[in-house]
């Protein structure tokens, strides 16, 4: 990206704060001294652009543009710096992340307070506790001004909560008035109001909205080294139809892979380990046809792509499940499973990932495989830089995805993780600023605040004012990528780095518009290119391996290629299928039963302790317990989605 642009920062939401990284230093000291006079001098001038600033602020309070009626005249609404002419107070509920710096040290949090006149009271509460805690200002209605953060609220609990028990703002008029932006994304994405947009009609929360993608816990993964070990071409092997993928694991089984004699599983399944991504049903599902929406709470929950336009399908009552238990049988007696399939969880699974014994397993990339640090590369791959690292340089590498014998000849079903995720930013009903949290919420929707959202302010930029260069981002030329990302993944293992800058950067992890910047034309100017080629490259093109590799040997990168990221993806259940308190209860109480039934009885009958012949008696069961009523249930919720958006 270019450096040294000055423009209004804009950084928005969500939850956590992150420590930040630390600055460098310099060993001579005449060079650290002449270094701190710099930095005195740099100070100086910050403090003095901050004073500029304020007075700033306060002369346009003093010369306000004339105020239309129904307006409030302490909202800036010809600019958004700053947001409000008089400091307003806030309050905001936050759960607490895993990387925790106090909010006085978060740069998103002191730019509201010294730009925006907005000074957050801030409440964070750990995970481990938010549903008492939560529960507790329900009950007390003890409630903040704004809630935001990792417990982005459901379809469901928006119902309950803020639409049922009016515990919501409706922000309807308030967008119309404050939020041009806002009102923009909407009409040009519809699924971003649908998704906030309640079955009485009103907006209750705002959208986070994601690049759609493939989702990393849905795929499968390889050894290449033992695909090149038993004589493989790592991309030309790979199975593309189930009956490939059966022969696939047979000659894991059958040969040896690792070279020493050594039996390994063919497939490592934790067969409830989804927390991880090692769960095997949604993968083999996808095969069939059917598009897993564990988002509503039961994996089960399935989209029908064997039907045009796709229908909602409670999956043991699709017209394919028993090719499904026959497949899953045929491979466990055939002992392509791993033996502890339905009995390990995810981190006995692991443990034998890092142990070199399985060969192909579904997860979310190396560290769920089981492998880390340098083991999880090859070994000529050990030693690279980190920015030179790329998908095909690890053990593990995502397969592709495939299709049951019925689709054969059709474009394979992959799931798409959801681009527009309600709930993430949720005023409430008594809230004395619901208009000022609406202004700085279009921030998200606006060029060019909507870029740096996610990014921060630019190194020694205006808006660079805390110690450590906290919040700033800086660009390596060479490479297009963003420098700080590396350092986190040096400097805190345990994270994905990306992740993690994004949280130092912003002071919150996950934010609404987010990825609405794609649709500004001047995001996709040559200034831009490098960020684009970067996030392209490390997300969606190591969904396809074949293209991974091709665009590695190129010099550029053409932004039309990245349609290709989308060849088989299909959207999954939709988040925002809103069902009303009735209904919701009525699912539930329907589903709890069944599905303590329905998983008990299919791993009997894969194992063999139960005859397939059974399947007659299960679907008589499961129909008689409420089966189909529940899938009519959440069927008409998603007619209703579906219709909103035309």
């Amino acid at each position: 990206m270019k450096k040294g642009i000055r423009i209004i920062l804009s950084a928005l939401l969500v939850i956590g704060m992150m420590t930040a990284c630390g600055g460098n230093a310099n060993n001579a000291p005449a060079a650290t001294t002449t270094a701190k006079a710099t930095e005195a001098a740099t100070t100086t001038a910050k403090a003095t652009e901050a004073a500029t600033t304020t007075a700033k602020a306060t002369e346009a309070a003093a010369t306000k543009a004339p105020v239309a009626d129904g307006m409030n005249p302490n909202i800036n609404m010809e600019s958004h710096e700053p947001i409000v002419f008089e400091r307003v107070r806030p309050t905001l509920v936050l759960s607490r992340p895993t990387h925790y710096v106090p909010v006085e040290e978060t740069w998103f949090f002191t730019f509201c307070r010294e730009r925006y006149n907005i000074d957050f009271d801030v409440k964070i509460i750990d995970g481990s506790v938010w549903n008492e805690q939560f529960n507790l200002m329900i009950n007390t209605g003890d409630l903040p001004d704004l809630f935001s953060g990792y417990m982005r609220f459901n379809a469901n609990q928006m119902v309950q909560y803020f639409s049922d028990q009016g515990l919501g703002y409706d922000m309807t008029e308030l967008i119309d008035k404050y939020a041009p932006g806002i009102k923009r994304a909407f009409e040009e994405i519809p699924e971003m109001r649908a998704a906030v947009t309640t079955p009485d009609g009103k907006i209750l929360s705002l959208p986070l909205h994601s690049e759609p993608m493939y989702d990393s816990y849905d795929r499968f993964w390889v050894r290449q080294d033992w695909m090149k070990n038993l004589g493989m071409d790592v991309v030309k092997d790979r199975p593309g139809t189930l009956d490939e993928f059966k022969d696939f694991l047979k000659a894991f089984r059958d040969g040896d892979p690792r070279g020493d004699g050594t039996k390994v599983i063919p497939w490592g399944i934790a067969w409830d380990g989804a927390i991880n991504g090692q769960a095997a049903r949604p993968t083999v599902l996808h095969a069939f046809g059917y598009n897993l929406g564990a988002t509503q709470g039961n994996t089960d929950n399935v989209l029908n792509y064997n039907t045009d336009p796709p229908e909602f399908s409670y999956f043991p009552l699709s017209d394919h499940y028993y090719e499904y238990l026959t497949y899953m049988a045929e491979l466990w007696k055939e002992g392509l499973m791993d033996p502890d399939s339905f009995t390990q969880d995810a981190l006995s699974l692991q443990a034998k990932g890092g142990d070199n014994m399985v060969a192909v397993v579904k997860a979310g990339g190396q560290v769920h495989a089981g492998l880390t640090g340098d083991n999880a590369m090859l070994p000529e791959s050990v030693g690279k830089e980190p920015s030179d690292i790329r998908w095909y340089d690890y053990i593990y590498v995502p397969m592709k995805p495939m299709n049951a014998p019925h689709r054969i000849g059709k474009d394979p079903v992959y799931p798409l993780r959801p681009a527009i995720i309600p709930g993430c930013y949720v005023i409430t009903h008594n809230s004395k600023y619901a208009d000022v949290l609406v202004r700085l919420a279009n921030m998200a929707f606006e060029w060019p605040s909507a870029m740096y959202l996610c990014r921060g302010t630019y190194m020694d930029s205006d808006y660079d004012t805390l110690p450590d260069h906290r919040g700033a981002f800086m660009q390596d030329e060479k490479t297009k990528r963003i420098g700080r990302y590396w350092e986190n993944v040096e400097k805190f293992p345990d994270t994905d780095g990306w992740t993690f800058f994004e949280n130092q950067i912003a002071g919150w992890h996950f934010i609404i518009g987010y990825s609405y910047i794609r649709n500004f034309p001047e995001y996709m100017k040559n200034s831009y290119q490098g960020e684009k080629s970067w996030y392209s490259d490390q997300v969606f093109l190591s969904n396809d391996y074949e293209y991974v590799i091709g665009l590695s040997e190129a010099k550029g990168l053409d932004i039309s290629q990245l349609e290709f990221g989308y060849k088989y993806g299909k959207p999954i259940v939709p988040m925002a299928m809103y069902l009303s308190p009735s209904s919701l209860e009525r699912a539930n109480e329907l589903i709890t039963p069944i599905d303590t039934y329905v998983k008990a009885t299919e791993v009997k009958i894969i194992t063999g302790d139960l005859p397939l012949s059974t399947y007659d008696e299960m679907m008589k069961t499961i129909k008689g317990m409420g089966a189909e009523e529940y899938k009519k249930i959440y069927s008409d919720a998603y007619e209703v989605y579906r219709s909103s958006l035309k």
